[in-house]
């Protein structure tokens, strides 16, 4: 089930400017209950009772409508499962890392009050690094926090949102508001320019702001040969920010149905592991393997209908259990 993202923006916050992040969420909901926005809306309405909700805003010394209408919302772990049962992973918060930076960056909150101290752990150093001030404070169903406890981290990243000033932004304008816009010019580059890799280097120092710096992709090939020492198939890869990216898997006709592929996949998937990789990526056609790889665990989550002579590319993943 697909659970599309509108996030809890209330009507005075560019007033107060705070963000509330959650942990996670969980329930079993269909219509306008799905996303944060309606179901806030609901709340407000007196159509879903939530006692969690109300206590925040009790603990804020504030009423429903006042708190809630101040700030924005939504979850760091946008859904876990129908019951609190189901737990967020580790790999549920590094995936909410990158979701986040981008709320961040689209809404430039003045500050975020991060509830619950196991997810501050991953979503604190997010907003750390995009230079807002950040109070984590104990989530508030944990056993034996107080009201004052949330109160007075409340009021401390108050204090602090008070005295944060945003850095510039580049908004989009029309050329006629930038008069030098026309000196720009736009040219196929040199192969000097190409191999200098310097357009990389910028991109990467933009991504460090939203997810820490990183390494560079690491290869993952794997090939097979029969008794005679002749190339029979393989597969080409790479890890880059923990995903296993497969370009290439190949077997030839006369190898076919005898485990090679399987055995081929299997080993690739080990090694991106042991380079840190939790899940797997990869594309392929209508007419190649996309049977092949659902019977390997692979998910289809993207199809681009007709991309050649009426023929789909079907965009696959899978995540590498430890």
């Amino acid at each position: 089930m697909t659970f599309p993202e509108k996030i809890w923006k209330g009507d005075a916050f560019a007033s107060r400017g705070i963000f509330v992040l959650g942990e996670s969420w969980y329930g079993d909901y269909s219509d306008e209950l799905v996303t944060d926005d309606g179901y806030i809306r609901a709340y407000l309405a007196g159509r879903v009772v939530d006692a969690l909700y109300t206590r925040i805003a009790n603990a804020c010394q504030l009423s429903r409508q006042d708190f809630w209408h101040g700030v924005m919302f939504t979850n760091f772990v946008q859904r876990v499962g129908a019951t609190r049962d189901f737990r967020p992973t580790r790999g549920h918060y590094d995936a909410a890392r990158v979701r986040l930076a981008q709320l961040l960056n689209e809404h430039q909150p003045r500050g975020v009050w991060i509830l619950g101290v196991g997810q501050g752990e991953y979503s604190a150093p997010v907003v750390e690094r995009a230079g807002i001030p950040v109070e984590v404070t104990a989530h508030p169903t944990s056993y034996g926090v107080k009201n004052s406890t949330l109160h007075a981290s409340w009021n401390a990243l108050l204090d602090k949102a008070r005295t944060y000033r945003a850095p510039a932004q580049n908004f989009e304008r029309s050329a006629a508001d930038f008069p030098l816009m026309n000196n720009f010019e736009i040219y196929t580059p040199t192969a000097e320019e190409v191999h200098s890799g310097e357009l990389g280097r910028r991109m990467r120092q933009f991504n460090y702001r939203f997810v820490g710096e990183y390494g560079q992709a690491q290869p993952v090939w794997v090939s097979a040969k029969d008794q005679g020492g002749a190339l029979v198939g393989g597969l080409r890869g790479f890890v880059f920010l923990q995903w296993l990216n497969v370009e290439l898997l190949f077997v030839d006709d006369a190898a076919r149905h005898q485990g090679v592929g399987r055995r081929l996949l299997a080993m690739a998937e080990q090694k991106a592991r042991e380079l840190g990789a939790r899940n797997a990526t990869l594309n392929t056609f209508e007419w190649q393997a996309r049977a092949f790889y659902l019977k390997q665990g692979y998910e289809e989550f993207g199809r681009i209908d007709d991309y050649i002579q009426g023929f789909y590319m079907a965009y696959m993943k899978k995540a590498l259990e430890p």
